[in-house]
């Protein structure tokens, strides 16, 4: 966390430049200019500006005072990190930012908004809101935080494009881009907009080292109809074996060169498909404006890689054999080897080194979530040097982390203590294993949404009147981003869970101040029974992780026959995957923990 004191002469600095600018406030999203939850350091700018670190938030900046919006897993740790700024949080399931510009109306006379870091989606809900109130929305050149933050001080990383081969991606880049471009031309369009670099790298079958946890370059690409794709990167001087790799049909071009790319297509009377929900409003603008015939539709890549082919599903369960060796080595050190004063930094850094000494792995999947105590009730709960905690021995952890190995993407949590729990802890947890559990061992007619199986997870806990306040799963990339659409498991999802998609099952329960218990597996969906002559349209889940569960929260009379069942499976097969891979006390350990409930 940065000194309270800086940030103040950050939000001062910035209060005077809207004085000269006669702004009356400034709205400024987590997000940068590709939209994404993952940012290069330099794109930080709520963080800058306001000291809270999530991966999801807002800010309005006014003269009286600040408003930040959050989801319900950022309200406790904005509160903590905003303590002592003039700055309100503002829970966003209570009052969103169109609902609270609507209430400060007669307020606010204008907002600043930078256009190449929000959707044309977004921008239109603001804008409409704005109209209505007679609120003037001032599109601003160079954003107002970058007019006063010295980026020159950052070290960046160097970017790098990666060969991703076929044995890990399955499909030739050619036979993606020729299956896309039927699907272009069937829906009366030239070429596809393609904003999103985790589409890019899906479909050009390149990964690479622009972002820390998510192996991408950050880029954007059109891919035209006739297969050939216009490719726009940051940095152009990219060697010649990867432009080899690429081939003729991707012509490289510096993101400067997208305007007039735009317009020479718009002289060309071109029709462009772009998705206006992952779009920015700059870049969708000047689509309109080079008179490109735009026609809006949901992204065609979003689901074409949501849906993984055979080779990555099973290069997904390669990984997290791998990913389960990593954190059962970690498991046994946390309760056998570790010292008896052990730190939260003390785990991240233990659980982290366990990972990289996989020849495979790449780097995190996300910043490693250590939170013991009272710092596990803050559900995206990064330790640093002046949080970190001692784990005391009846200290729940709550533990999330995962890997990027260049066969898939891992993300896991595990709820851990040392001593021995009351039986408050063991009700709370095994109800939260029950929901878990649930999932892991559903069956459901094609065309079910993520909202049943989020239902099925929060059963148990409404019976006794308790909820967590975040959805129950997202979907997962394939050496991608740890968070990827469209699927996932919220009472809002309606997106058909289909065979060979990946998603996490991870419901929670938070105790503010006290604890917090999160169970997280990575799940994929497949057709309950394979064989050719079957009619059935039912499908099932299958789990991906390769950990044992905390035994010592189990209360087994809580838990049905079918659900220990289910348990003793999973922990033998285990045992079978991993025992292996570890020394004898290593095995001897992951042997006790496998053992039958």
């Amino acid at each position: 966390m940065t000194d309270i004191n800086i940030i103040k002469k950050r939000i001062n600095a910035t209060l005077q430049i809207m004085e000269e600018m006669n702004l009356d406030a400034v709205y400024q999203p987590h997000e940068d200019e590709y939209l994404g939850e993952y940012i290069p350091i330099n794109s930080e700018r709520l963080n800058w500006i306001s000291n809270f670190s999530g991966s999801a938030g807002s800010i309005v900046i006014t003269k009286r005072k600040s408003f930040l919006f959050v989801d319900g897993r950022y309200t406790l740790q904005a509160a903590n990190e905003t303590a002592g700024l003039n700055i309100e949080v503002v829970d966003i399931s209570k009052i969103n930012f169109l609902k609270w510009l609507y209430l400060n109306k007669s307020k606010i006379k204008n907002i600043a908004i930078d256009k190449k870091i929000i959707s044309h989606t977004n921008f239109l809900r603001i804008k409409n809101t704005s109209f209505e109130k007679s609120i003037v929305i001032k599109d601003i050149n160079k954003n107002i935080i970058d007019i006063i933050w010295k980026k020159d001080e950052l070290i960046n990383q160097k970017s790098c494009i990666i060969k991703y081969e076929k044995k890990f991606s399955g499909l030739t880049s050619k036979l993606k881009r020729t299956r896309l471009s039927k699907e272009i031309l069937s829906l009366n369009a030239q070429c596809l907009f393609i904003p999103n670099p985790d589409s890019v790298a899906w479909l050009l079958n390149i990964r690479g080292t622009d972002l820390k946890y998510t192996p991408v370059v950050l880029a954007n690409a059109i891919l035209h109809s006739n297969n050939k794709v216009s490719l726009f990167l940051e940095n152009t001087n990219i060697k010649k074996e990867i432009k080899k790799y690429l081939g003729h049909d991707i012509s490289i071009f510096n993101k400067e060169e997208l305007e007039e790319v735009l317009r020479k297509l718009g002289e060309k009377k071109y029709s462009m498909l772009i998705d206006p929900i992952i779009t920015s409003e700059f870049v969708y603008s000047k689509a309109t404006l080079s008179k490109i015939k735009i026609i809006p539709a949901n992204d065609l890549i979003i689901k074409a890689k949501a849906i993984k082919n055979n080779i990555e599903i099973k290069g997904a369960i390669n990984a997290h054999i791998k990913d389960g060796v990593a954190v059962c080595k970690f498991l046994y050190w946390f309760y056998k080897k570790a010292h008896t004063s052990i730190t939260e930094l003390d785990v991240v850094n233990k659980i982290n080194y366990f990972r990289s000494i996989n020849k495979e792995y790449l780097s995190n999947s996300f910043p490693t979530i250590a939170g013991s105590g009272p710092n596990g009730s803050i559900i995206h709960y990064n330790p640093t040097t002046l949080s970190n905690r001692e784990i005391k021995k009846l200290d729940l952890l709550l533990l999330d982390s995962g890997g990027q190995y260049k066969d898939g993407t891992t993300d896991i949590t595990r709820t851990l203590i040392r001593g021995k729990p009351n039986l408050e802890l063991k009700r709370k947890y095994t109800l939260v294993l029950k929901g878990h559990l649930a999932i892991n061992m559903s069956k459901f007619p094609y065309g079910t949404t993520g909202a049943y199986l989020d239902a099925l997870a929060r059963n148990h806990l409404w019976n006794n009147e308790l909820n967590y306040n975040h959805g129950t799963g997202h979907g997962v990339g394939h050496c991608l981003n740890v968070h990827e659409g469209p699927q996932g498991i919220s009472s809002k999802n309606i997106i058909i869970l289909e065979e060979n998609m990946v998603f996490s099952n991870e419901p929670g329960y938070y105790s503010d101040n006290k604890y917090g218990i999160r169970i997280e597996n990575l799940v994929y969906v497949s057709k309950n029974d394979n064989r050719k002559n079957n009619k059935s349209k039912y499908m099932k889940i299958n789990t991906l992780t390769k950990v044992p569960y905390e035994r010592r929260l189990i209360e087994k009379n809580m838990l049905s026959t079918l659900e220990v069942q289910w348990i003793d499976r999973y922990h033998k097969n285990i045992y079978k995957l991993l025992s292996s891979y570890l020394n004898k006390e290593e095995k001897n350990w992951l042997k006790e923990n496998c053992k039958k409930l």
